[in-house]
């Protein structure tokens, strides 16, 4: 795919000519030939610090809050106003945009997350649907069970996920959206049709009425909030 359309959505600066890329990589580590470098700044580590790393892996772009000094014969260079938020625009960007071709449904709180995520994917699948689930135990697809490194996971690896269910065939996927994830900019890219909210109360009153078995909500990237009202 080409740069230009990687980045569609975003606001940028460049130097460099623009290129084609095979992949995105947020992970000095995890880069293959022809991957995009997204140098995200971490808690603890900054990957700014980590983009000749890449490059020597095969980065042939990478996306920066700041220039990277001259010195180094260094990748073309996108600077963006804030990276993680970029990473999320062109995940969704290079995979196509795929929650916009699945039934998403985001489950959110402090408590009850897992166990609403089941109790929604059985409700689904007894109304005929194939569903994905995405959350703290485990990531399904289809019949593959992966392993789940985090709640939520990065924006990139969940935009991969829902690639993946599509090519599946898959109808609806349910998300465990973690606080994290939310503050991170990890579904900020992900179309939901509706979703939930667990907030620690005896009692909760659901806002979103939705009618989980025939036609959800439509689409929007932000997850419909419920009120509580305690014993």
């Amino acid at each position: 795919m080409q740069l230009e359309k990687v980045l569609a959505g975003l606001d940028f600066e460049r130097r460099g000519p623009c290129t084609e890329i095979l992949g995105l990589a947020y992970d000095s580590r995890l880069v293959r030939p022809g991957d995009l470098f997204a140098a995200i700044r971490g808690f603890q580590r900054d990957g700014h610090d980590y983009v000749r790393d890449a490059q020597l892996k095969g980065a042939v772009a990478a996306v920066v809050e700041h220039w990277i000094p001259p010195g180094l014969e260094l990748p073309p260079q996108i600077k963006v106003s804030d990276v993680r938020r970029a990473l999320s625009r062109m995940s969704a960007n290079f995979y196509g945009h795929p929650s916009g071709k699945l039934r998403v449904l985001g489950v959110t709180g402090t408590n009850g997350k897992t166990t609403s995520t089941y109790f929604i994917k059985s409700i689904l699948e007894a109304a005929g649907l194939s569903v994905g689930v995405i959350g703290t135990i485990q990531i399904l697809v289809g019949g593959r069970v992966q392993a789940a490194s985090r709640t939520t996971p990065e924006a990139l690896d969940l935009q991969r996920t829902l690639a993946e269910m599509v090519e599946a065939g898959l109808d609806a996927v349910v998300i465990e959206v973690s606080s994290h994830a939310l503050l991170l900019d990890r579904v900020a890219d992900v179309v939901f049709d509706g979703g939930d909210c667990l907030p620690t109360f005896p009692r909760i009153i659901w806002t979103s009425t939705l009618p989980w078995t025939s036609t959800l909500l439509p689409k929007s990237n932000s997850l419909p909030i419920c009120t509580a009202q305690p014993d």
